[in-house]
């Protein structure tokens, strides 16, 4: 009899709607960290050749002697970029189907504002374009620059994407 209460308090805690929701929002939560993570590996991707001139020589060198390191580097700046973007859309949809278990509160009515808030920021807009022409047109031309001085590198990475212009 003690096992088959146990049993029934087990069953009427993990589906308790506080319970359920617990779990929702960990799981958004955990969405939350995919684009977070692959942006982080962009931005050390992206500054490396500020902590490596050899790197950065290397990057704008056209020669034809450092291809495959340029390459490989760009084929990495490609991967995350794609990751970042599509991963910022999945997150957009997940946090969606949260949101609308709470329509008719005031939780949802905030989310609302915030979402048309945040919408028409010029830079949501670029991502959302971005992410579009990632991933279904094509992936976006970089083009870097190296400027050197006796103190620092610093390097800047630029996409071309001419049909968000």
């Amino acid at each position: 009899m003690n096992a088959r209460l146990q049993e029934l308090r087990s069953k009427a805690i993990s589906e308790h709607p506080g319970t359920r929701g617990h779990a929702r929002w960990a799981r958004l939560r955990r969405t939350h960290e995919v684009p977070a993570g692959n942006l982080r590996e962009l931005d050390k991707l992206i500054e490396g050749p500020e902590q490596d001139w050899h790197l950065a020589l290397n990057l704008v060198s056209n020669t034809g002697s450092h291809d495959a390191e340029q390459e490989a580097y760009f084929n990495e700046f490609d991967r995350l970029l794609h990751n970042v973007v599509a991963a910022i859309g999945t997150l957009i949809d997940h946090t969606r189907v949260v949101a609308r278990r709470y329509e008719g509160t005031p939780c949802y009515d905030e989310y609302t504002r915030r979402v048309q808030q945040v919408g028409a920021l010029p830079a949501a807009r670029f991502v959302k374009d971005l992410r579009n022409y990632m991933l279904h047109q094509s992936l976006p031309a970089p083009y870097n620059q190296v400027n050197l001085t006796q103190q620092k590198v610093t390097y800047q990475l630029q996409i071309s994407v001419p049909a968000l212009l």
